[in-house]
């Protein structure tokens, strides 16, 4: 055998001889001992009971919470109820899916430098409260606040576990559709996924620089001030103005004087759309007329820093033709009626016999 090392120790565990270890012990000073190395089994963790051989706690309604189209940065609020099924009071405390992982396992180096999932970034959810107690049969509403922060489909699950046996899960989900943020709107054309601004009937005529001009109201619905350039796609055909001179551009870059809008939070300005349909002189002698089609263009800016938000591009129409005739006046006043009466029958104002038709 080989030979002990001077005043070694052995020590065993007295629970079974089957399963004891030697704890080795040695000297450092005259007549006492201290313990210099511990052999020991590592230590495993009894796993926690399974969900499936334990009664479910909670009720959850509804289990997914939808919240639909949402704009990025924009708010939207939803809830739904816990109940409690047990017969006795017990405590609950609601946690993201990620953190419901870390909570089981126990925290680790790693999770410090990863507070949040990606899901969590893409999509900031509140809940609350997030904890409490609920005597049996108890029911709690739990408000839900959720800001997607990226464009996309989005969800997000939680859970809701009674912390004193971490095994009783039930989960949720929240859902939403984050559509781009909205700075500005045309509050004077019809909302749809494909605005038209409808600018009738032009009439060219060499005596006017323009053959029609239409005011158009934008609005700014973001939170913060921003400034907008507007301009058109048809740069010789079509010009755009801030004044009722028609002497600013709508744009910075679209000529002498011209300048983009600054637009405080819920205010409007309104522009100027001044057609100049270029048409050549035959068709202007024939009296032929053409439909003309193009698009504003919206740029949107950060006020204070200028960087680019968002584009749009609103279309427009025209029926585009020559001034064949021209009535004077051009409006009739006809002056108060203090009584209604039955007009008599319409008369022809012919005096001659008809012509016949050519």
């Amino acid at each position: 055998p080989t030979p002990r090392p001077r005043h070694h120790i052995e020590l065993y565990d007295m629970d079974g001889l089957a399963n004891s270890v030697p704890l080795l012990l040695s000297p450092v000073l005259s007549g006492t001992v201290t313990p210099s190395s511990i052999l020991s089994p590592p230590h495993v963790m009894s796993p926690p009971p399974s969900a499936e051989n334990v009664a479910q706690l909670f009720d959850l309604a509804p289990r997914a919470v939808e919240l639909g189209d949402l704009r990025v940065q924009k708010e939207g609020r939803a809830q739904l109820v816990v109940t409690n099924l047990a017969a006795e009071t017990v405590s609950f405390t609601i946690l993201e899916e990620a953190q419901a992982v870390v909570w089981r396992r126990g925290p680790t180096p790693d999770d410090a430098a990863m507070p949040t999932s990606p899901t969590s970034q893409n999509l900031v959810v509140k809940v609350s409260p997030s904890s409490g107690e609920l005597k049996p049969r108890e029911k709690r509403t739990i408000k839900i606040s959720c800001t997607p922060q990226v464009v996309g489909k989005l969800q997000q699950t939680f859970i809701v576990r009674n912390p004193a046996t971490g095994c009783q899960d039930v989960s949720f989900s929240v859902r939403v559709n984050a559509l781009k943020p909205e700075y500005v709107r045309f509050p004077d054309i019809a909302k749809s996924p494909a605005p038209v601004l409808n600018m009738g009937t032009c009439c060219v005529d060499s005596l006017r620089p323009y053959a029609r001009t239409v005011p158009l109201n934008i609005e700014n619905v973001f939170d913060e001030p921003v400034a907008i350039s507007v301009q058109s796609n048809l740069p010789n055909q079509v010009f755009v103005f801030q004044d009722k001179r028609f002497t600013r551009p709508a744009a910075a870059d679209a000529g002498v004087g011209g300048s983009d809008i600054v637009m405080k939070p819920g205010t409007t300005s309104v522009v100027y759309i001044c057609l100049q349909p270029a048409m050549d002189a035959a068709s202007i002698a024939r009296g032929e007329c053409r439909n003309l089609i193009g698009g504003i263009r919206v740029k949107v800016y950060d006020a204070a820093s200028r960087a680019p938000l968002d584009e749009l591009v609103l279309k427009f129409t025209a029926l585009v033709g020559r001034s064949l005739l021209d009535v004077t006046p051009h409006s009739i006043d006809l002056g108060n009626a203090r009584k209604l009466v039955r007009s008599p029958p319409a008369r022809s104002l012919t005096t001659g016999p008809a012509s016949p038709a050519r």
